[in-house]
């Protein structure tokens, strides 16, 4: 059981350590967002 529970901390913190590099991501490329998102209105 304490495996389990080892494997089970480390599974959550490497989630939410990717979450956080996602994020730090999209905040530091907002400049490729924005062109997606002209890139949709032209094409609509």
């Amino acid at each position: 059981m304490e495996h389990l529970v080892e494997i089970l901390t480390l599974i959550l913190s490497l989630v939410a350590y990717g979450i956080l590099l996602v994020d730090a991501v999209k905040q530091a490329l907002p400049r490729s967002e924005v062109k997606g998102d002209s890139r949709k209105k032209r094409i609509f």
